[in-house]
């Protein structure tokens, strides 16, 4: 039986966290703060899209303010929030190619 992505984001935390990895711990306890605080908002629990739908949010804030901060001159920054970007990257599921859409299309 696989594991939810709620769990898995739970059990990925915990790893980070005995690796001593800061930025990852930092990431996965917002994303999580996140997930709780939608599920409060709609008084149930998250299924793994309405997950994923975080997720996604997460990523295109973070990819945002890298744009911002390079464009304000902060490359270091920048560089930070597109590191957490692709942190968050790995709980999605990869996108269809073009080639792929089409397919499914026909």
């Amino acid at each position: 039986m696989s594991e939810n992505l709620k769990t898995r984001l739970r059990n990925d935390l915990i790893v980070a966290r005995k690796a001593r990895n800061k930025m990852a711990t930092v990431v996965l306890t917002s994303l999580l703060s996140e997930v709780r605080y939608r599920e409060i908002e709609i008084g149930e629990e998250l299924d793994d899209s309405g997950v994923q739908a975080v997720v996604a949010k997460g990523i295109k804030q973070r990819k945002d303010a890298a744009q911002q901060m390079s464009d304000g001159g902060r490359p270091e920054l920048a560089e930070k929030e597109s590191e957490e970007a692709s942190i968050l990257q790995v709980y999605l599921p990869p996108a269809l190619s073009e080639a792929e859409v089409r397919a499914l299309v026909r």
